[in-house]
């Protein structure tokens, strides 16, 4: 399989899921926005400057209280626009390292740079060890083992997510759980703290790590399997 064709596998599980992977983060488009905002707020400060200094018309200050209140304002004010200046390039490295992130995700990656370890990404974690058998791959041996196991673990979760009872679906579709992306086949109770059920052979049973501890709890749970 090609790099593009991998690409196209993960962008359209992603788009299955109503993900668009073409689109911006919140979190850049935020970035983004304030960065606007910064360089709005530098063009008005800078204004405020050249209106302040033509005040004097050019002429000499003969009053030297007035003088003295004139320079510290113009102080203050070219002061404000050099902070804004270094708030909007810190702003931009800002932006620079949430574009990187995002299109990490587009490819697969985390904003680390390394594989995003998801069963949508399976071609994307397959093509990489691939190229590491070639001696292609740029990571590092301990992380292509990494690699190796976790593609294993989630090649038997995707195994399972694809051998869902009907009774397991019906309680996916309930809107009473949330799937976790990391451990697609265990899924937390809404509304109930660090409680969850997992699939296993395609039906959900009582996780063992995520366990009810309370009664209310356990009756919440009991309610769900049925």
């Amino acid at each position: 399989m090609t790099k593009e064709a991998i690409q196209n596998c993960f962008i359209n599980a992603l788009q299955k899921k109503g993900v668009d992977p073409f689109e911006e983060s919140y979190r850049t488009r935020m970035a983004k926005q304030k960065l606007e905002r910064l360089k709005n707020e530098l063009h008005q400060q800078t204004n405020k400057v050249f209106e302040h200094w033509e005040q004097t018309n050019g002429q000499p200050m003969n009053d030297k209280r007035g003088a003295r209140s004139f320079f510290n304002k113009a102080e203050r004010l070219e002061s404000k626009a050099i902070d804004l200046n270094k708030q909007i390039k810190e702003q931009e490295e800002r932006v620079e390292r949430l574009e990187w992130a995002d299109e990490n995700r587009r490819n697969g990656r985390n904003k680390q740079g390394g594989l995003m370890l998801t069963i949508d990404n399976i071609p994307r974690i397959e093509e990489e060890l691939e190229r590491a058998e070639r001696g292609e791959s740029h990571y590092a041996p301990v992380t292509l083992r990494k690699y190796r196991k976790e593609l294993a673990r989630l090649k038997a979760e995707k195994e399972q997510l694809n051998n869902v009872s009907s009774k397991a679906q019906e309680i996916i579709e309930s809107g009473k759980v949330n799937q976790w992306k990391k451990y697609p086949t265990v899924y937390f109770i809404k509304g109930l703290r660090k409680v969850a059920i997992e699939l296993k052979n395609g039906a959900f049973e009582v996780s063992s790590k995520y366990a009810p501890q309370t009664d209310e709890e356990k009756a919440i749970v009991k309610e769900i399997l049925g």
